[in-house]
């Protein structure tokens, strides 16, 4: 695959390693502590930590380990700029939900009778409950009472679920002062009532199979392009300037259908910049637009995102935007330099059972997943506990890479700790392998066994207690 991005020279390197100190020596004036603390008592645990469910400035997932004492207290501490949702892990196991804003401090004790939060948003089930009962489910459901949405019959549709909008809208300007919510925590529930709807709508209308280039997502053409309060702290807004641009692109190109593009390509990475900068004319939107499709690229790994960083650093006009870009290039840097301890991957070229072969003797499970994909990520650590479960036995996990970039991938090995049986499988392959197996998504998982037939071609996922008994069938 040919990309449109070049090397840096060496001189272009010693330019961008001077401008990245400068960074790195202010990258202390624009971030603040979230202090999370407490104990787990009466239950046994190995680790905790925990994860953003997506960062509104960068779109990647921020993991905070805890410090844990013998005695089962923890502190932690998360660098963090605008506030964000964290899932709290224990022991790789999803706990709870955490809303989480900077300078603040938070409590967490668990034990066998459950958890308890004490903090400044302690009360963040209470009032998300509020927002999606009383807000964001009431456009859901008349939404859906509309049935089957028809070309002719979908822009009024469209029209009606903005009025609603409008309506809910002014109901919380209405009773918000009756919730109790601090500022923050009302930025959040008004920008989400604001700017959820839009990606909500696109998500579904392409499941409905309506034409990229159909009067359908002209709604898209009423996303507000200025709003820079929102852009620095609210993720709805920030996945709709994505999507946004994405249209845009999709359009120009007259990529009307998924197997006219390649997203995971170079190609694709370099256009979606210079989209970015040919669409948002206000600075600021620009800015952040900007900021997190770089730090994306470079959390992933992404063979274009040292190229593109270094343009990003002269295009965007925000000190602390870059700043904190820097922190996701360090740990690329860190990433991409050679190591005694490098991981070893299978490209396929040839097909992906011929591979398998390999192994013939042991049982196989497959786990396909993509660095792209959240819930793959939050289940690799069961599958490799599997793994090592019957290290004695002859028994593999074989860890499939599929609809992916390369970069991304190894980066994503790296930092998942995954080092044996990885296979990469180029797009075409993928969506071979896919198609074959009947998988309608990922993670998708796969039981093979010792005569190296498939028993399984939907197995059941590594966090279940089913798939030990099916391996150990398998086994005897």
């Amino acid at each position: 695959m040919h990309s449109i991005c070049v090397l840096q020279t060496p001189t272009m390197k010693s330019v961008l390693l001077i401008l990245i100190a400068i960074l790195y020596s202010l990258s202390g004036e624009c971030q603040d502590l979230s202090i999370v603390r407490g104990r787990i008592s009466s239950i046994p645990y190995f680790k905790l930590s925990i994860q953003s469910v997506e960062n509104p400035l960068t779109a990647t997932r921020d993991v905070f380990p805890a410090q844990l004492s013998d005695s089962g207290v923890f502190y932690l501490e998360a660098e963090i700029v605008v506030p964000q949702i964290f899932n709290v892990m224990v022991d790789d196991r999803f706990v709870y939900q955490l809303f989480l804003c900077p300078g603040t401090e938070t409590i967490i004790k668990v034990d066998t009778s459950g958890l308890s939060i004490d903090g400044p948003t302690a009360d963040f089930y209470e009032w998300r409950a509020i927002l999606n009962n009383e807000y964001l489910n009431k456009i859901n459901y008349a939404y859906y009472e509309k049935g089957d949405l028809a070309n002719d019959s979908v822009a009024q549709v469209i029209q009606e679920i903005f009025t609603w909008r409008e309506e809910a809208l002014l109901q919380f300007q209405a009773n918000s002062s009756s919730y109790g919510l601090d500022p923050w925590e009302s930025a959040y529930f008004s920008s989400t009532i604001k700017y959820a709807v839009y990606t909500y709508l696109w998500t579904d209308l392409m499941q409905r199979g309506h034409a990229i280039d159909s009067g359908v997502f002209s709604f898209w053409n009423a996303l507000p392009l200025d709003d820079t309060h929102a852009v620095k702290m609210c993720l709805h807004y920030n996945r709709a300037l994505h999507t946004y641009v994405f249209w845009k692109l999709r359009l120009e190109n007259h990529w009307f259908d998924t197997k006219s593009y390649d997203y995971s390509s170079e190609e694709f990475a370099c256009k979606f910049y210079e989209q970015i900068m040919h669409e948002i004319e206000n600075e600021d939107i620009r800015n952040g637009v900007l900021t997190r499709w770089i730090c994306n690229l470079l959390y992933s790994g992404r063979t274009s995102a040292e190229r593109l960083f270094e343009r990003y650093l002269g295009d965007c006009s925000d000190i602390e935007l870059k700043s904190l870009a820097n922190k996701y290039y360090v740990e690329y840097l860190e990433y991409k330099n050679p190591s005694e301890d490098e991981v070893y991957i299978d490209t396929i070229d040839i097909s992906l059972f011929h591979k398998l072969q390999d192994y013939k003797g042991k049982v196989l499970y497959l786990d396909f997943w993509a660095s792209w994909c959240s819930p793959c990520l939050t289940a690799l650590p069961h599958t490799k506990k599997i793994q090592e479960e019957y290290s004695d036995a002859p028994f593999e996990v074989i860890f499939v890479n599929v609809r992916d970039n390369m970069g991304s991938f190894e980066t994503t090995a790296k930092r998942m700790d995954l080092k044996e049986n990885l296979i990469y499988l180029n797009y075409e392959e993928s969506m071979e392998i896919l198609d074959l197996l009947n998988a309608e998504g990922i993670p998708h998982y796969v039981l093979i066994d010792k005569n190296g037939v498939i028993v399984e071609k939907k197995a059941p996922g590594p966090e279940s207690g089913e798939i030990r008994n099916r391996i150990e069938v398998l086994l005897d």
